[in-house]
């Protein structure tokens, strides 16, 4: 009996192995290989960097800021001369190129002077209090894009970029991705960090947007916001406080909940009109998000971002060092949307995340070690979870001269250098699993996606509420776990739109986030006929038509209205 023990053994083990493998896939793909961007500006762009990029430091490719103020010196009249020469020195470094275009700052003077009246403070973003929202970066303010004025001519700078670059393609230049933005921090979307969006046009808009979902009933909107409107221009969402972090602070709570989903779908309108000018010319288009998940999602106009990709090619984004404990999580996030809408749109969406400069953040700055810790962390979760790239920002600024950047990849830099050679045209990885979490990004919106303090090697990092409500299948046991770094994440459009994808799991929990989720979503899952974990460890089990079962995830719908499971199920079933 003795000698059948070890066969018994590895035959176990090898069946643990296999089942293993079942649940988290994860294939190297010969023919894709995992590329490094460096970002530059079309101000300061040098060969003699260009080369010291490419044969020190991995680089495989450059993706060029060309700013609006250098292409269109007056209205209607492109002068592309320095684009051209800066694209030329790229090419013959055998460098990929991929293009930002900020479209709604560094615009021509021509706007700025304004002087046929062209554009008035409601063309550009405002601020509650109805003012030109400005900055050190943006001292002119930002173009609004609910604007028609505004939109349209960031749409024909656009337009007439991207048929210029397909003009190029007979010169033999392959221009990779174009990313249009509209904030200064470079990334498509509001202007982070502040509420925006109270011009003319967006109360108008919004109060159309009401007017629509309400079915023109001001008593229904009544009953959900829990107001007293004799009408729909009433209601103007500057004076409810709804800039505020938190939801003690607002007056008619419920009504910022339809504000919120009202300037993601404004945000998505224009995305998808950038994406129709490049697609029409057959470029791809990139999305710049910033975080997906930091305490800046609401300023920068979502709570949920599934809308937003669903007509994009890729999605990058930028973790900043001090993210660290949330960078798997938010490579997950990520892939999973960029998954969900390959499968719908039956094409490839890549994403990837950037990294920061060498002495950020200023004025202090964090070491080099911890910074090159850092982006290591960075670099090697999104790489793993089946990004295409890391794009790395701030090496070309004024102060980091060709000497200096030289210096850092033989001195303090040294290992940030060899990560990215490492790294370098390596192979990618396509990664599947088998479970899925759900998270609602309801909860953020009425309990906040504040930080929680957190210390790594004795250092200091941010980890989010969003984070923080999947983590703990138990809500005081840190050690047992929902999601576990090895997950897709689910997100409420996803549920609420194709609760078919529960199919391809075979384990699906619940989390901290599930006390707050939509009754659309709610229903499906009732009617999809599976089980699942809550995440206080109890059972929710349904079948289709079944009241008998279930087991409530969550005790507030979208408007924070305590659930009644009998009603609620009765609507669905009868």
């Amino acid at each position: 009996m003795k000698k059948l023990r070890l066969p018994i053994i590895l035959a176990f083990i090898f069946v643990l192995i296999n089942e293993s493998q079942a649940m988290n896939e994860k294939n190297y793909l010969e023919d894709e290989k995992f590329k490094i961007v460096f970002v530059s500006s079309s101000w300061s762009l040098k060969s003699d960097w260009l080369d010291e990029i490419k044969n020190k430091w991995g680089a495989t490719g450059v993706s060029l800021f060309i700013p609006w103020i250098q292409n269109e010196p007056v209205e209607g009249k492109f002068d592309f001369r320095r684009l051209d020469s800066n694209l030329s020195l790229i090419k013959n470094q055998g460098l990929d190129i991929n293009i930002r275009i900020p479209m709604g700052f560094e615009y021509p003077e021509w706007i700025t002077k304004n002087a046929d009246n062209k554009f008035s403070k409601n063309d550009y973003q405002l601020n509650k209090q109805g003012e030109i929202f400005k900055t050190d970066y943006v001292p002119t303010g930002v173009l609004n894009f609910a604007s028609e004025t505004s939109k349209n001519c960031m749409l024909n700078y656009l337009t007439a970029i991207v048929k210029h670059f397909n003009e190029l393609r007979e010169s033999g230049y392959d221009i990779k991705e174009i990313v249009p933005s509209v904030d200064p921090d470079a990334e498509f979307e509001y202007t982070s960090g502040f509420m925006l969006g109270y011009s003319s046009f967006e109360k108008n808009l919004f109060r159309n947007y009401l007017t629509r979902k309400y079915n023109n009933d001001v008593n229904l909107l009544n009953f959900k916001w829990k107001a007293s409107f004799k009408n729909f221009e009433e209601i103007d969402p500057a004076i409810y406080n709804w800039e505020k972090a938190s939801l003690q602070n607002y007056n008619i709570s419920a009504g910022r909940y339809d504000w919120m989903k009202f300037r993601t779908a404004s945000l998505k309108s224009f995305i998808d009109e950038c994406a129709q000018v490049i697609h029409s010319y057959n470029f791809k288009m990139g999305l710049q998000l910033g975080s997906i998940c930091d305490e800046y999602i609401e300023y920068r106009g979502w709570y949920d971002p599934t809308s937003l990709l669903e007509n994009v090619d890729a999605v990058r984004v930028a973790d900043i060092a001090e993210y660290r404990p949330n960078f798997n999580f938010s490579a997950d996030y990520l892939r999973t949307l960029c998954n969900y809408w390959s499968e719908r749109k039956n094409k490839k969406i890549s994403f990837s995340s950037e990294s920061n400069w060498a002495g950020y953040p200023k004025p202090h700055g964090y070491s080099p070690e911890r910074l090159c810790s850092d982006w290591d962390s960075q670099l090697k979760s999104y790489y793993e979870k089946g990004s295409d790239a890391h794009y790395v920002m701030g090496w070309y600024l004024d102060w980091n001269t060709l000497n200096k950047i030289k210096a850092f990849g033989e001195g303090e830099y040294k290992n940030w250098r060899t990560t990215l050679n490492e790294f370098s045209n390596k192979n990618r990885i396509k990664v599947k699993y088998d479970k899925a979490v759900y998270l609602s990004s309801d909860y953020a919106f009425y309990f906040g996606n504040i930080h929680t303090d957190t210390t790594i090697d004795k250092n200091y990092y941010l980890k989010f509420k969003l984070y923080n409500s999947i983590v703990p299948r138990f809500q005081y046991k840190e050690n047992e776990r929902n999601y576990d770094n090895h997950s897709d994440i689910l997100t409420n459009y996803i549920l609420e739109n194709s609760p078919e994808v529960l199919n391809n799991y075979s384990t699906f929990s619940f989390t901290l986030s599930s006390e707050v989720i939509p009754n659309t979503a709610y229903a499906n899952l009732i009617a999809a006929n599976y089980t699942a974990k809550f995440m206080n460890g109890t059972e929710w089990s349904s079948s289709s038509g079944s009241t008998q079962t279930v087991v409530n995830p969550g005790k507030y719908n979208e408007y924070k209205n305590t659930r009644n499971n009998k009603i609620l199920i009765n609507k669905m079933f009868k």
